[in-house]
């Protein structure tokens, strides 16, 4: 059933468009029955971490992943340098880098990423690897 309502503009397509559903997963997430991907556990499991960018724009000129290797649990540390092939990715085109190469394009842009033996591991040591970076002048 397709219905028009001239007044509102909203077209109703089965009656489903601008109604309220029930949302079958609703209640296990009120009651906190849910199981999340963070919840589950599998033998020999690795968690990352990316390493970010701390300026708004400018250019990368080294990432030192030694203060890293002091963490516990450490088990690499991967940047553009280790991407074999292209280093694009994109929701509809390759058009984003995975890992910053060599220019910054936002604070939070990735510069690489971390893995480790536990959760927080990957987190500290991503934390602690220093990225060296020139930031642009801002044009105001």
């Amino acid at each position: 059933m397709i219905a028009g309502n001239t007044e509102s503009g909203v077209i109703l397509v089965n009656g489903i468009i601008g109604q309220s559903m029930p949302r079958v997963d609703g209640s296990d997430k009120a009651r906190g029955k849910t199981k999340f991907i963070a919840d589950r556990s599998f033998p020999h499991l690795l968690h990352a971490y990316p390493v970010f960018s701390t300026i708004p724009s400018g250019r990368l000129l080294n990432l030192d992943p030694e203060p890293a290797k002091a963490v516990n649990g450490f088990i690499a540390a991967f940047s553009a340098d280790d991407v074999p092939g292209d280093n694009r990715i994109g929701v509809i085109l390759d058009d984003q880098p995975l890992f910053v190469h060599d220019r910054i394009r936002y604070i939070g842009d990735t510069v690489g990423i971390i893995v480790a033996e536990t959760a927080e591991g990957a987190y500290r040591a991503a934390k602690s690897v220093q990225v060296i970076a020139e930031t642009d002048t801002p044009v105001l």
